[in-house]
């Protein structure tokens, strides 16, 4: 869940947002449409786990659900950790 100070930086219009273009206050937050489980995943994990040029749309297509397994279903948007609050 996003804290209140948090920001939203790209909500759902991350098709041109490659891994690459996070910076490390960033975090995608992931809601799988079938169950509504929310995680978040941090920059620095895609960064780890996917190549910088890969876009966020192919990164997301590929991403199941951990609480029911559904996968593709999914609504993401980028979020900024607030370094004032």
């Amino acid at each position: 869940m996003a804290r209140d100070d948090d920001i939203i930086v790209f909500p759902e219009r991350c098709h041109g947002i490659g891994v690459g273009d996070l910076r490390s206050c960033h975090y995608v937050r992931v809601t799988c449409r079938i169950c509504g489980h929310t995680v978040r995943i941090y920059a620095q994990s895609l960064w780890r786990r996917y190549r910088m040029d890969d876009s966020l749309v192919h990164v997301m297509k590929r991403t199941r659900c951990r609480n029911c397994g559904g996968a593709g279903c999914v609504k993401w948007e980028i979020w900024q950790i607030d370094r004032n609050a």
